[in-house]
């Protein structure tokens, strides 16, 4: 089994994707476009395990803060107020993100997200944003099969140079999340059953998906250089090992899978 033919699937046919987006527009809310360049340095943070090691130097971070999905609610309760929230999965569930909105956040919320997103956050500071797709509408944001390979690219719309990422192992300690496991046993879509992979000399539990997201973090900190742009990595897990390693292809992570 390959992980570059690891069939990921999307929660929503193409067109109920339409359908969310259609919703999302009748709205008026907002759309997401390029802001000029600033000198500011922007924290995304997810909800791996690690980011529960980090909390201090969040609260000290000298630049602005990005929490996606459910780092929202982790980060304030213990006294980190983001300035920005992003959700760009269509998935109804990840409402729940989205209950307890705070004034003074900026919410990104992709176009393509089950409607029941945006009703949660009514009332409150909403931008939409288009995730990119051929043929799909403008302007978008690029980037990777998740929230968190999506957010450094609308870090770049928003004019930061600079984006360190916090929480996102792709990879597992006694939880999957920072806040505990929400997946239930048994419902996991195609791309998030359990494995096992070694880098180096260590082996992480994992999910299939997630070996994709770190050969996306790869990339882009490739593409990142090449532009002149910096990203750095305070996670744990699966991902700081890979990126700290020598230049590894998907193809070679294939291997090592187990």
């Amino acid at each position: 089994m390959n992980f570059d033919t690891v069939k990921i699937e999307c929660v929503v046919n193409e067109e109920g994707r339409n359908k969310n987006i259609a919703s999302a527009m009748d709205r008026g809310l907002p759309l997401c476009t390029q802001l000029p360049w600033h000198d500011r340095k922007i924290a995304i943070c997810g909800t791996a395990p690690s980011l529960s090691r980090h909390l201090q130097e969040l609260r000290d971070f000298d630049g602005e803060i990005l929490a996606a999905n459910g780092a929202h609610d982790y980060l304030i309760k213990n006294g980190i107020k983001p300035d920005y929230w992003l959700c760009v999965d269509p998935d109804k569930e990840l409402a729940n993100y989205a209950r307890k909105p705070i004034k003074g956040v900026r919410y990104y919320v992709g176009s393509c997200c089950d409607p029941a997103v945006f009703d949660a956050l009514d009332g409150y500071n909403v931008t939409a944003v288009h995730v990119h797709e051929p043929g799909g509408p403008e302007p978008s944001i690029k980037g990777g099969t998740g929230v968190m390979t999506r957010a450094p690219f609308l870090a770049l719309k928003l004019g930061y140079k600079h984006v360190v990422i916090y929480g996102a192992d792709a990879s597992f300690e006694e939880d999957k999340h920072v806040f505990g496991d929400d997946i239930a046993a048994g419902q996991m879509r195609a791309g998030r059953e359990r494995v096992n992979i070694r880098v180096g000399d260590k082996t992480f539990l994992t999910e299939q998906h997630f070996a994709l997201q770190c050969a996306e973090f790869g990339a882009m900190a490739e593409l990142f250089a090449e532009k002149g742009l910096k990203i750095e990595f305070r996670c744990g897990g699966l991902l700081q090992h890979y990126i700290e390693q020598p230049i590894i292809t998907l193809e070679e992570l294939n291997g090592q899978y187990s």
